[in-house]
């Protein structure tokens, strides 16, 4: 899927829910959230007897909590039938191109909740917006130069 598809979608999905919370939409999608001590992963989605769940690290900082929630939230609902957690650790797959596409929805989504609560980043570098929304470095540098709206 390409970034202007996840953009649209991302936005239909606020429409849809009216909330911009990765949080609150997981749940109204009826996807489960858990929280567990694993500390090799800050978080994963898997779907077991199509039960969706997102697993969040309790180890995780708080201030990245959002945006693992909204990434893990993109694996869940554009790669349903995908089971990221078995290509990333047991097959020799590369799965770079289902990671990018979850940062995008993840960033289109904390991006838009920002703009709804108010925040306006017209003296802000996209690495402002990306560090105070807890998404990784890693992530900014990848986005950089596709997001132009910051």
């Amino acid at each position: 899927m390409n970034n202007t598809a996840i953009r649209q979608y991302v936005q239909e999905l606020i429409e849809k829910h009216n909330t911009c919370s990765p949080f609150q939409l997981a749940d109204l999608c009826g996807i489960q959230l858990v929280y567990a001590p694993i500390k090799s992963l800050q978080g994963y989605y898997i779907k077991s007897s199509r039960i969706k769940i997102i697993v969040i690290s309790t180890e995780a900082d708080d201030a990245h909590l959002g945006y693992i929630c909204a990434h893990e939230l993109g694996h869940a609902l554009l790669h349903d039938k995908i089971n990221m957690h078995y290509l990333t650790t047991k097959s020799y797959f590369p799965a770079g191109r289902y990671e990018r596409e979850a940062d995008v929805f993840a960033t289109e989504l904390l991006l838009a909740g920002s703009m709804e609560a108010g925040c306006h980043y017209e003296d802000f570098s996209i690495y402002d917006f990306m560090r105070s929304n807890g998404i990784p470095e890693k992530v900014a540098e990848a986005l950089s130069t596709y997001h132009t709206n910051l």
